[in-house]
C-alpha cells in the first residue's frame, strides 16, 4: 500500500536503520534519528539531483510500525522544524512508554519462547556473533534459530 502511494504520487520512500535498544539507549536511538533529519535535508537534495529527481522536501509523510511508529511520532514531536513532517501514521507504535507494561519488568514470551536472563544476553550475542562468516549475507532462515 505505501509503495502504491508513492508511484501514484512520484514519491520517493527511504527507509533510515536506526540503532536497536539494549545494545544503544534511547538518546542514542534519538540522536540517530535527529541525524537522519539532517541528512535528509542537506545531503538528499544534492544525491538526487544526479538522479533527475527533485524531492519537496516541504511534503513528507513518516510512517512505521512498533519501534518505528514510535520513532515516526517521536520524529514529528522532537524534531518539527528540522523534519518538517506533514503526516504521522504509527502503526503499533508506543505513544506512553509510562506505563505498568512498558515500566514493570516481568517475564515475557517472545516467538514461542522466554528471553534468556539478562546476563546472558551478552553471551549469546558474542557467541552468535563469532559464527558469521565475513562478506556473508543472511536473507532468511528461521529468526528463533539466528
Amino acid at each position: 500500500m505505501l509503495l502504491d502511494i508513492c508511484l501514484t504520487n512520484s514519491a520517493i520512500f527511504i527507509a533510515p536503520d536506526t540503532r536497536l535498544l539494549p545494545a544503544a539507549t534511547a538518546t542514542e536511538v534519538l540522536d540517530v534519528v535527529e541525524g537522519f533529519w539532517h541528512w535528509l535535508h542537506d545531503t538528499l537534495p544534492t544525491l538526487t539531483t544526479s538522479w533527475n529527481a527533485f524531492p519537496d522536501l516541504t511534503r513528507l509523510a513518516c510512517t512505521g510500525q512498533s519501534a518505528g511508529g514510535y520513532l515516526a511520532v517521536q520524529s514529528a514531536l522532537l524534531f518539527p522544524g528540522l523534519s518538517q513532517i506533514k503526516l504521522v501514521a504509527s502503526m503499533g507504535g508506543s505513544l506512553n512508554t509510562d506505563t505498568p507494561y512498558c515500566r514493570i519488568p516481568r517475564p515475557r514470551v517472545i516467538l514461542g519462547r522466554r528471553p534468556p536472563p539478562p546476563g546472558k544476553v551478552g553471551s549469546i550475542v558474542r557467541k552468535y556473533v563469532r559464527t558469521i562468516k565475513p562478506q556473508t549475507v543472511r536473507t532468511g532462515g528461521n529468526v528463533v534459530e539466528m
